[in-house]
């Protein structure tokens, strides 16, 4: 779902929060930046493909983040393998809300 998409279905359901998620091909600025220009609409949920730069206060991204608390621990059934066992794989849950640069390439400029 786009981001146009949902905050419009967040403006349907103003008693509701509409969080649109996007996994590792959803981490691009102009999406973030989307996302940004809509106050009032859906929230962003996006997996980070890699770390980035940060502010010169913190470093990188994944740095950043490990050093959040944890919110939540699950566990999730990894299923068997063809060289690896099942196992239960405990992931841990931090959040929060972050500051990242402009990239610097010719779109990202263009989209400020």
């Amino acid at each position: 779902m786009s981001v146009a998409a949902a905050t419009r279905l967040q403006q349907q359901l103003p008693a509701s929060t509409v969080v649109s998620v996007g996994d590792r091909e959803a981490d691009l600025y102009e999406l973030l930046l989307a996302a940004q220009g809509q106050p009032h609409g859906a929230r962003l949920l996006v997996h980070a493909e890699r770390t980035r730069r940060m502010t010169q206060d913190h470093d990188a991204l994944w740095d950043f983040m490990q050093a959040q608390p944890v919110a939540g621990v699950l566990a999730l059934s990894v299923p068997r393998r063809a060289t690896a066992q099942a196992r239960t794989a405990q992931l841990q849950v931090r959040c929060t809300g972050v500051r990242l640069p402009r990239p610097s390439r010719p779109c990202a400029r263009r989209c400020a």
